[in-house]
């Protein structure tokens, strides 16, 4: 370990910094749960006091850890800095994903106005997206509700996505150093992980694949922290992470359960001693993200539909959607050579093709293509938010392969880290097989580490083949600053385009007949925040008028783009 970066000033503001910013994000969790005891009146205080009290749990800490007042200070204003940050940029972008103006925005638009999940567990709120809202995990509404609740703009409750992304970034860094990287490789790690494309690709929106992604990584840096060297900081930071992992979306827990276990398994064969402290800290950390944290939905599903996991899981009152012959991704979001195949076909298909989002933007199928060749007119593929064939980026197949033969040959020189890696790559392949919907590169995003394993292997132990390592390194940031470049670019262009739009039928003072279709809060908000006088009638009235009009809230070629027409040039 290295002791003289542990005691370095740097390691310290690092560790404070993320410290910080985690606690606000549980802290708020609990804070929103006291308001629906007490009363809503309380909600626009929840986030302001939650930093508050981060800043003082960490005071707390210092004197007990050995972080001086000095550290703190520095700590608290970075951690400032970032806070405002994050709530800055994620109001510059419109929330323009499906899921997200669906039924994420509608959840925190109604958490904010009075819904109390605790008191009314089931509540009746749009037909069509009833039971994402009632029974799906809250924990990213939770804290979007809060700060919407205390700033009064829905785009800032994104900040939680750039809060995590930073805590993440700083965690992977000083984790890193601890095991003796250099500074640059340090970066590296940390870039590396971050740069996941399912993160970048949603972190404009409310949608939840890139947050659990980056709660499961933080998870797991701080397990194998603690395993190497035993530190409380790190294990709190874990425990967090392990509560938003629960909280943020049902596949949490079952890749907590089976990253978990196969941790288990190489403590079991590497260091017994650590067994009943390994136990007690996930039932600790489980305990509270189901029970306390997680309150509603899972206790709440369990009382009120006999399972915790519903609608994804059912009972024998009340069944799944799966055995209700209700599976929207296979019917909705399968390219149709990929519908009804087998696992395996499906990720070779989705992994090693042509970068599209069949079966929409004009496509029905998906297609293969040669690792490394890539058009770069397929790459306009990247401003959906849930690119469905070579979701990781154009050349991850490619990646994907030198990776794995590079793995090859750092285990045949490197033979202790054999077993280490054995789990590891059990743990991801076996989080793969619970659904047949895991090729999708958003419902999957742990892929995205089969690639970087061998490159951390290479960064930590071994001395040579440095040119190849760091060619595959650069190979892989390239490839995922493409997605990210034609996504970011996308989501401003688009927001401002969105906002161009409402803007010209303020200016000009019109009133509108809109269909919503599936996006009736979201867009009745925007309405509202614009001044626009608006009446909503149906889809079928409004498909036969020819000069209709569209708003461009969606990506060009997705199903969703909200019609209109003008009525009047007169409120």
């Amino acid at each position: 370990m290295n002791k003289e970066y542990e005691y370095s000033f740097g390691y310290k503001i690092t560790l404070s910094c993320c410290l910080i910013l985690l606690l606000t994000i549980c802290l708020n969790h609990l804070l929103v749960l006291l308001s629906f005891i007490i009363g809503h009146f309380f909600l626009p205080w929840t986030f302001p006091l939650s930093v508050i009290l981060a800043v003082i749990v960490l005071f707390i800490l210092g004197k007990k850890y050995e972080i001086d007042k000095r550290t703190v200070k520095v700590s608290v204003l970075l951690s400032f800095f970032f806070i405002v940050f994050s709530l800055l940029v994620s109001g510059l972008f419109l929330d323009l994903s499906w899921d997200g103006q669906w039924y994420h925005q509608s959840a925190i638009y109604n958490l904010a106005e009075g819904w109390n999940p605790f008191s009314e567990p089931i509540r009746k709120f749009n037909r069509s997206n009833d039971l994402s809202i009632i029974h799906f995990p809250k924990g990213s509404w939770y804290m979007a509700a809060s700060i919407y609740s205390t700033f009064g703009f829905i785009e800032a409750g994104k900040a939680l996505n750039f809060i995590v992304l930073i805590a993440a970034s700083l965690f992977f860094y000083i984790v890193s150093r601890k095991f003796r990287l250099s500074k640059r490789n340090s970066f590296i790690v940390s870039s590396l992980i971050i740069l996941n494309p399912v993160v970048w690709s949603e972190i404009a929106t409310y949608l939840v694949d890139g947050l659990l992604f980056l709660y499961l990584s933080i998870y797991i840096a701080a397990l194998f922290s603690v395993i190497r060297k035993y530190n409380f900081l790190h294990l709190l930071i874990g425990i967090m992470a392990i509560v938003g992992l629960l909280n943020v979306k049902f596949t949490g827990i079952v890749f907590l359960i089976i990253f978990s276990g196969f941790g288990f398994m190489y403590i079991l064969l590497k260091n017994k001693a650590l067994i009943f402290n390994y136990i007690g800290f996930h039932t600790l950390a489980i305990v509270l993200g189901l029970i306390v944290f997680g309150f509603n939905p899972y206790v709440s599903n369990l009382h009120k539909r006999g399972n915790p996991l519903y609608p994804i899981l059912g009972s024998k009152e009340y069944l799944s959607q799966l055995e209700q012959g209700k599976d929207g991704n296979e019917k909705h979001e399968t390219p149709l050579n990929m519908k009804g195949k087998s696992l395996p076909f499906r990720l070779f298909y989705a992994h090693f093709g042509k970068p599209g989002n069949a079966p929409y933007d004009n496509q029905d199928n998906a297609e293969l293509a040669i690792p490394f060749i890539s058009s770069i007119s397929s790459w306009k593929a990247y401003r959906f938010h849930e690119t469905r064939i070579a979701g990781f980026g154009p050349f991850f197949s490619g990646i994907l392969i030198l990776s794995i033969l590079y793995l090859f040959y750092l285990l045949r020189h490197y033979k202790s880290k054999r077993l280490l890696v054995l789990i590891a790559y059990s743990a991801i392949i076996s989080s793969l097989l619970i659904s047949k919907h895991f090729w999708w590169a958003r419902f999957a995003p742990q892929i995205w580490l089969i690639p970087i394993i061998p490159m951390l292997i290479g960064l930590y132990s071994f001395k040579e083949k440095k040119a190849f390592n760091y060619g595959l390194i650069f190979l892989i940031m390239i490839n995922a600053l493409i997605v990210l470049f034609i996504h970011i670019r996308w989501e401003a262009l688009t927001t401002l385009k969105v906002k161009e739009e409402l803007l010209l039928l303020k200016k000009e003072n019109k009133s509108i007949q809109i269909s919503p279709r599936w996006f009736k809060k979201s867009i009745k908000e925007k309405l509202v925040l614009y001044d626009i006088n608006y009446e909503m009638i149906p889809y079928k009235q409004i498909k036969k008028i020819e000069d209709k009009k569209y708003f461009s809230n969606v990506p060009m070629g997705y199903p969703g783009a909200i019609p209109y027409i003008e009525t009047d040039k007169t409120k």
